[in-house]
């Protein structure tokens, strides 16, 4: 009987210890609060980790009004009562401190650069800095001091030609309140040649931002970066100068992926920073992840997704329909590149080939992607949707998107007007390609108004959407294909109610 006690209160306190380890990693945790300083009624950001579906937030013993949260993300405002000086805030059992300002107290938030020269012009961004003064202060003394330009959250000002060289705080002082610890720290040096040093991050593809570092930059504003190569014309890409040392640019669009570029910054007709070697990256190889269809007719529109199908350079790729060892170019009429998690998109227009199965590559430069199979040939009439299926007889009423199959290539739009109408010039019987009518036993069928249509779909104004509206009831909504002509074909759409 000892023993099986010992067992069970061995077992006990293993399972009491799993329980505190799980309580420990899954516990939340304040990594940074942004910004570091507010006021009463200032929006602050909590990140870290593990917060809570719904976390209680608190400055000091003052519980604060939750606006929106997340695993990692905590957006609340600073609760009124919460003490001036540093602050312990807490979100749940996790903490961190931060510092809180005298209400309606100026912040700053972020200067353009920590080292200046005399007479430099530097760029503020903060909370209620408008209206206020911008002070160097060393130690306990204020060395100089000079009126802020701009307005609540953004400011500029001219560093004192006068300011002796050192190292100073930055405060910003607003009818008697000042910025106190929420303030900036700045270095005055000496003015000397500008200097290019490095470019970070490496081997970025075209179109892509890097960030310039050096010394003398530039006053603060646009600039022009210089991309050499050799024998070639130099590119030019806008940059923007903190005002000393830093610029943030571009790798230019034209630039060749994978060359090396001697790079500079432009003060001045013959003036520049000297330059240093930049290797443009190469992307990898496009890939398609995705057909929209894997069948249709030529001079139909495909969708083709994937990754890398869009240089940095925007340029068309090349899309080729290949079978039997013999290729044929698309038309594109789009290349959208991806941003964050989106996939490139090309738009085609299937090129005049004969009915098979083809092999689709995609060329982006000198790289080319896997094939993918389509068969080209030709699809059915038919309808699978018809969106909105009704309408109010008040109106105004928007138009209604038709799903399907064997729609046509759309190369001409049908102006199809209400019966009885002039139309201004356009015809009334559209181009003999498409029709969609409304019909209604012991009525006139009515034509809609087709804005637009592809094989698969069909963008169409009912009738009666802008004058002499349909009459409440029932219709029965029907595509016709080549109408009047030797092989016209009809497919019944679906039911449209006017109420």
């Amino acid at each position: 009987m000892r023993n099986s006690h010992s067992l069970h209160s061995l077992l006990w306190r293993g399972a009491a210890a799993l329980l505190a380890v799980s309580v420990t990693i899954f516990a939340g945790e304040i990594e940074s609060v942004r910004p570091e300083c507010a006021t009463e009624g200032d929006h602050v950001i909590l990140v870290g980790s593990g917060f809570a579906e719904e976390p209680v937030v608190k400055f000091g013993e003052t519980e604060a009004d939750v606006v929106r949260s997340n695993e990692t993300h905590v957006l609340v405002r600073v609760p009124e009562g919460t003490a001036t000086g540093t602050v312990t805030v807490s979100v749940d059992d996790a903490v961190i401190e931060m510092e809180i300002l005298a209400v309606g107290s100026p912040i700053v938030l972020h200067l353009s650069s920590h080292k200046a020269v005399a007479g430099q012009t530097l760029f503020l961004i903060g909370r209620r800095l408008h209206g206020g003064t911008a002070e160097f202060v060393n130690g306990d003394e204020v060395v100089a001091s000079v009126e802020l330009r701009g307005g609540f959250h953004a400011a500029f000002l001219k560093v004192p030609e006068d300011l002796a060289l050192g190292e100073y705080t930055l405060s910003v002082t607003n009818e008697e309140l000042n910025s106190g610890a929420c303030s900036a720290e700045i270095e005055i040096v000496e003015a000397g040649e500008a200097s290019l040093e490095a470019i970070e991050p490496e081997e970025q593809l075209p179109g892509a931002p890097i960030k310039l570092t050096g010394t003398n930059l530039g006053s603060l504003g646009f600039v022009h970066v210089v991309w050499a190569h050799g024998d070639d014309e130099p590119l030019k890409a806008f940059g923007f100068s903190n005002g000393f040392d830093r610029v943030y640019s571009r790798v230019p669009y034209k630039a060749e992926a994978g060359a090396t570029y001697e790079v500079s910054v432009q003060l001045g007709d013959d003036a520049d920073s000297g330059s240093v070697e930049y290797t443009v990256g190469t992307p990898p190889a496009p890939e398609i992840t995705e057909l929209e269809f894997d069948e249709g007719p030529a001079g139909s529109l495909l969708t083709i997704r994937g990754k890398g199908l869009v240089g940095g350079s925007f340029k068309k790729p090349v899309v080729e329909f290949t079978k039997d060892e013999e290729s044929t170019e698309a038309h594109v009429l789009y290349a959208a590149p991806g941003f964050r998690d989106h996939h490139d998109e090309i738009l085609i227009r299937i090129p005049d080939v004969e009915d098979g199965v083809y092999v689709i590559t995609v060329s982006n430069g000198d790289q080319k992607s896997e094939g993918v199979e389509f068969e080209v040939k030709e699809l059915p009439l038919t309808v699978t949707s018809m969106d909105p299926d009704h309408q109010s007889s008040r109106g105004p009423n928007g138009p209604v998107i038709i799903k399907g199959t064997g729609f046509g290539s759309g190369d001409a739009p049908n102006f199809a007007l209400p019966a009885g109408r002039s139309g201004g010039g356009f015809p009334t019987d559209g181009f003999g390609e498409i029709d969609v009518i409304w019909k209604r036993e012991g009525a006139d069928d009515r034509k809609g108004f087709v804005l637009f249509h592809t094989d698969r779909t069909i963008i169409v104004i009912p009738p009666g959407a802008w004058f002499d509206p349909l009459d409440d009831g029932e219709y029965t909504v029907e595509v016709v294909i080549n109408p009047g002509e030797d092989d016209e074909e009809s497919v019944e759409a679906g039911t449209y109610t006017v109420d």
